[in-house]
């Protein structure tokens, strides 16, 4: 995410900092700020499954296909707002005295960008091989102070990048991204909030440095998550990926980051964390370890276009262990949402279905693979599935379903009454499928009154 943030998997508390803004789940859709997740959370949210099938819902369920995915999948494309990318990035490693791991960081950072996960993962946006090596190590000879806030990091950032030749740091370039891995002893605030008390175990800036903008990274050396001890590449590698592709995410040169309007669901959904790496972080698969000869690296899959256009795990490098699978809503209609916290239009057009409060609407939804599986569950919940319902104890939507389960092909129908509207005046309904594994992916779906 921008000012990009990693949070535990106590539910995904979404409660971050995007990309260097502060982001709340009571009204989603404020501007991702760049926060990761370092471990994708599993649900802790009150998900409904079968409640009995409504009175006056269609009898069409579908049946089962050979066809693969039997539906259009409805999965959204992350968006290119125009700013700078990195097509050549340089990785700049900074450690401090005592890490243990510095050694591993380094390594880290020389060996991902000529990796197949690099290539998987940044290709398609038009970057090209990440390069380091040893003139890019830097081992500071003092550590941190023992507190410092995300204001204080940047100045941080300011005075050694803008005098790097004093403090032995590699001259900037066009192209150059500075990772700091803070040590254990340093707790940074972000927002007047402790990073790491909040689940933020890591973010991406920039910082102005004579008037160009320098991106760099954070990762933080926080208890959860990882093992102790245990080196943070999966944190940095979601804040690297997200540094490259969106390396000015303060201001009006973002790169890649947001969702096509007709998916503004899943904005909401994210809390506005909506980079490449955020797209993935909620899911139990997003955290792997290549094998490849040269790059074992516990890293992070992130959101690939060309998958989720194609209906394949949107999360690259795509698993091969199993297949891939979701829902999509059938017959959406186009509704408008209040987006002006999303930096859109107070009324801006999207995908969803209208309900105005009090009233109630049935619709159906078309259950997809990208192979054939045996048969998942739905169960459905307000706003996000990590979250414990959008971090409201209001519960603005009533909804069913009236399948617990089904495969390729075959279609279930949700209905939902609105009881309130929070004051973008759009609810999101988020439908959970879950494998026989536990693994689960998620539907966000706009129910306007607007």
């Amino acid at each position: 995410m921008r000012s990009a943030f990693f949070f535990s998997s106590l539910g995904l508390s979404l409660s971050l900092v995007a990309c260097g803004g502060s982001v709340s789940n009571t009204d989603p859709g404020e501007t991702d700020t760049g926060a990761s997740t370092e471990t994708g959370p599993e649900d802790t949210g009150t998900v409904v499954t079968d409640t009995g099938t409504p009175e006056t819902a269609p009898v069409d369920h579908g049946a089962p296909s050979d066809k693969y995915p039997a539906f259009a999948p409805d999965l959204p494309q992350m968006t290119n707002k125009g700013g700078r990318v990195l097509t050549a990035p340089v990785i700049v490693t900074v450690t401090y005295p005592g890490d243990t791991n510095a050694a591993s960081y380094e390594t880290f950072g020389d060996k991902i960008g000529a990796s197949e996960y690099w290539k998987a993962i940044t290709a398609e946006y038009g970057v090209g091989p990440a390069t380091s090596g040893p003139d890019n190590h830097v081992r500071e000879a003092t550590t941190l102070a023992t507190s410092m806030t995300d204001g204080e990091i940047d100045a941080y950032i300011r005075e050694r990048v803008g005098n790097y030749a004093k403090y032995g740091w590699p001259a900037p370039t066009a192209q150059s991204v500075y990772m700091l891995y803070v040590p254990k002893t340093t707790k940074i605030t972000l927002g007047g909030s402790e990073a790491c008390a909040a689940g933020v175990g890591g973010y991406h800036t920039s910082a102005d440095v004579g008037g160009v903008q320098v991106p760099y990274g954070i990762v933080l050396q926080c208890s959860f998550g990882s093992k102790s001890g245990t080196p943070r590449t999966n944190t940095a590698s979601h804040e690297i990926a997200e540094a490259v592709l969106d390396p000015e995410p303060i201001g009006d040169n973002a790169g890649w980051v947001g969702v096509d309007l007709d998916h503004v669901g899943w904005h909401l959904f994210m809390a506005g964390n909506v980079e490449n790496g955020d797209l993935c972080e909620i899911y139990r698969e997003e955290r792997y370890t290549p094998a490849e000869p040269d790059f074992t690296s516990n890293v992070a899959r992130q959101w690939s276009n060309a998958n989720a256009k194609a209906g394949h795990n949107p999360c690259a490098p795509a698993p091969t262990s199993q297949p891939y699978f979701n829902v999509s809503a059938l017959d959406q209609e186009k509704v408008t949402v209040n987006a002006t916290a999303m930096g859109g239009a107070f009324k801006q057009t999207t995908k969803g279905y209208h309900v105005a409060v009090g009233e109630t609407k049935t619709f159906a939804v078309g259950l997809w693979s990208d192979a054939a599986m045996g048969a998942w569950t739905l169960g459905a919940t307000e706003n996000n599935a990590f979250s414990g319902g959008g971090g409201t104890t209001t519960k603005r939507l009533t909804y069913s379903i009236d399948k617990k389960s089904g495969k390729n092909g075959e279609k279930a129908w949700v209905t939902v009454t609105v009881n309130s509207t929070p004051a973008n005046k759009a609810n999101v309904l988020t439908i959970v499928s879950t494998d026989s594994s536990g693994t689960q992916h998620y539907l966000p779906i706009v129910i306007s009154s607007q």
